[in-house]
């Protein structure tokens, strides 16, 4: 995975916060590695992250409180990262909206069609500060619910 630089201190901008405010970001890959990763870059910026390597304990955790973002990977042996966001729709239509993909095996056809037209997706390996941008992309203007 190409890790080029450290985010420089968070602002709005950069995925971080001008007024203190803290998102809530769900983080759902079955690889270890990635999931810690992802997780501790968005920490790194102030966020408040749940990082979970299964969707389905994902999807339970969503029941139970409520997130401003979510970064989904596609390809998991338990439900693949598609089937959850259908779910999600279901269970959170505003997080569904706020859902940032990501995969290393962006190949299959169905999967073009399926996020066409989309900017909520980033091609895994990823360096830091392409992810930064694009969870800022999906993040609301304000935290849904104060995060603690």
């Amino acid at each position: 995975m190409a890790v080029m630089s450290q985010p420089e201190p968070p602002s709005r901008r950069d995925g971080g916060t001008e007024r203190g405010e803290k998102f809530a970001i769900l983080i759902v890959d079955d690889e270890p590695l990635v999931l810690d990763l992802i997780a501790e870059i968005l920490r790194n910026l102030g966020h408040e992250v749940v990082p979970l390597p299964s969707p389905v304990e994902a999807l339970r955790k969503v029941r139970l409180q409520k997130f401003d973002a979510a970064v989904v990977d596609i390809y998991m042996p338990e439900m693949s990262g598609l089937l959850f966001h259908a779910k999600l729709k279901v269970l959170d239509p505003e997080l569904a909206r706020r859902t940032l993909f990501v995969s290393g095996h962006f190949s299959r056809e169905e999967l073009r069609r399926e996020l066409e037209g989309t900017q909520q997706f980033l091609q895994k390996p990823f360096d830091v500060n392409e992810l930064v941008q694009k969870v800022t992309a999906v993040l609301p203007p304000v935290p849904r619910v104060s995060a603690s």
